[in-house]
């Protein structure tokens, strides 16, 4: 394979969409990040637009005098995460939520030559033109976006699908938290599960803290589904990312 295109459907912030393009490129040799979508903010999911201090007060996020101090908090906590990721990943990440819109990644894009769209929504049809005009071999959906039989058609090799939702204490051994889920889809075939792993609840968790916890977590594995499926089948990815999960997230555990 010649080096590999990879395009970013981002239905997150788009200070994680530029973080996980920038990531791609710097941990895996020879890949071209050849296109982003970047959902508009109204259209990301609560906890998104809580992190990048959009929510207004009727939409329960904090009002008055807390809002500040609380936004300020979730920086803090955002660059917090960004250092663990510097140190993990060895490189830094522009993990500033709080100030990073999507004016600011079309930019960064620009200085990058890396082709970009902000959908005007999840219908938007530029979309589905835009995937096929720059022709991927893998295609990546950050968060919730629902993948059209036109989108899956698309990308020669495929799509991977990182997505999380709360997992409720139930009567099978799965803890409470918040489920991550990895998938693939192929052009020609339905959705193969390739990870799954649900991070317990903690004692001072609140909803955004679980969601950039699991935002980083979905981006690493992410990731080791791209580097894996580069090399090996579907069948032979999520053996590795069986063993991956438990090496490297068995602290979250």
């Amino acid at each position: 394979m010649s080096t590999p295109r990879v395009l970013i459907l981002s239905n997150a912030r788009p200070s994680r969409a530029w973080s996980f393009a920038e990531r791609i490129t710097r941990e895996l040799e020879d890949i071209e990040i050849c296109g982003i979508v970047q959902a508009v903010t109204q259209d990301l999911p609560i906890e998104q637009q809580c992190i990048m201090g959009v929510r207004s007060s009727s939409d329960g996020s904090p009002s008055g005098r807390f809002r500040k101090p609380l936004s300020m908090l979730r920086s803090i906590w955002e660059s917090a995460v960004g250092v663990a990721l510097s140190i993990i990943h060895c490189h830094t990440g522009n993990m500033d939520g709080a100030k990073f819109t999507p004016r600011d990644l079309v930019q960064l894009c620009r200085t990058k030559n890396i082709p970009v769209l902000t959908a005007e929504n999840r219908d938007d049809l530029k979309i589905a033109s835009f995937v096929v005009d720059q022709n991927p071999d893998f295609a990546i959906a950050l968060g919730p976006h629902p993948l059209s039989q036109e989108l899956l058609r698309v990308p020669r090799c495929g799509w991977i699908s990182t997505g999380q939702s709360v997992a409720q204490q139930g009567k099978s051994n799965e803890p409470a938290g918040i489920r991550i889920t990895v998938e693939w889809f192929g052009t020609d075939s339905g959705a193969t599960t390739l990870a799954r792993v649900t991070l317990p609840q903690q004692q001072y968790d609140d909803a955004i803290s679980r969601s950039l916890k699991a935002d980083l977590l979905c981006d690493d594995l992410g990731i080791e589904s791209l580097k894996h499926l580069l090399a090996r089948t579907v069948t032979e990815a999520a053996t590795e990312l069986t063993a991956c999960i438990q090496q490297l997230f068995s602290p979250y555990l």
